[in-house]
């Protein structure tokens, strides 16, 4: 963890997190509600256990959560769920992330988004992790410049733990 951490020249590594830890509630170890991707993410951002027979973003495209996007854009924030796959139509994910309540979601696999470099780092089903990192937060960086005063809530859905199953 990077939290309470120290860069070598001694600057705090997460500043306004830790600042927010102290206000609220930390937990050091997460424990996901799902080996499926899909249904991890609803029961983490929504707060519901996922539908123990299918993927609610496929099954109730309609439905409408208020879930901790919606309730931290009610707070300023901007909240972007992003992947590293090239699509978000995998899993109804650009529905799944609209019904969760998040301002923006984006796929930062597809093609508009790679450089050369990137081409060469996508592997199994996207983007691997250390690029779609550095990609992730030059992305936030941007959405930051155009509103240095409004807190975001950043979601990254890598693809480097999945890989094509036979």
């Amino acid at each position: 963890l990077y939290t309470d951490q120290k860069s070598q020249n001694g600057i705090e590594i997460t500043p306004y997190f830790n600042e927010l830890k102290k206000k609220g509630l930390f937990a050091s170890n997460f424990y996901g509600q799902s080996i499926q991707t899909s249904k991890g993410q609803f029961a983490t951002l929504a707060g519901v256990l996922p539908h123990s027979r299918s993927k609610v973003f496929t099954t109730f495209p309609l439905l409408k959560v208020k879930g901790l996007a919606s309730i931290l854009n009610d707070h300023g924030y901007l909240s972007i769920f992003t992947k590293a796959f090239k699509t978000l139509d995998f899993d109804n994910s650009e529905s799944g992330a609209e019904q969760l309540g998040f301002s923006v979601a984006e796929s930062l696999g597809k093609a508009k988004y790679l450089t050369r470099e990137d081409r060469s780092k996508i592997w199994g089903w996207g983007l691997q992790d250390d690029q779609y990192y550095k990609k992730f937060f030059k992305y936030i960086d941007n959405k930051h410049k155009n509103n240095p005063n409004k807190p975001i809530l950043g979601t990254l859905t890598t693809v480097s733990n999945h890989m094509m199953f036979d």
